[in-house]
């Protein structure tokens, strides 16, 4: 599904490759259909990673009461489904310790660029917001 914000970083990529290849969209379309590193390139080109420690207040509140209620000394897998780069799916681990459960967390993410940040779980700043 292509949402506004998608739909400018879509323009955007297929601008930028229109310059730099001088391919029609039309070519550019057959590029991504038949070659898997072109579609990469397009999803990791735009996918809106949007993501930073406990970002959903409410529902990290929710998840803490449900695991300390639940999983007290017990094992808990969790599983991020679009875990960006990662922050969300430490945050997850990190409230599961904090509730005393022993927790397996899967991180997955279409974005391959994404989850090789993840995987090297270096964070700036803007990951640390209040």
């Amino acid at each position: 599904m292509i949402t506004d914000v998608h739909s400018q970083q879509l323009e955007k990529y297929l601008s930028s490759e229109i310059s730099r290849t001088g391919k029609s969209c039309e070519e550019l379309y057959n590029q991504v259909i038949q070659n898997k590193d072109a579609m990469v390139d397009l999803i990791n080109a735009v996918v809106i990673n949007e993501t930073y420690f406990f970002r959903e207040e409410r529902q990290f509140k929710f998840l803490e009461n449900h695991i300390k209620n639940n999983f007290y000394n017990k094992n808990i897998v969790i599983w991020s489904a679009a875990s960006s780069s990662g922050e969300e799916a430490y945050s997850l681990t990190a409230l599961a310790f904090a509730c005393h459960a022993i927790p397996v967390v899967y991180a997955t993410d279409i974005d391959t660029d994404a989850i090789s940040h993840l995987k090297k779980a270096v964070y700036g700043q803007n990951s640390f917001r209040p």
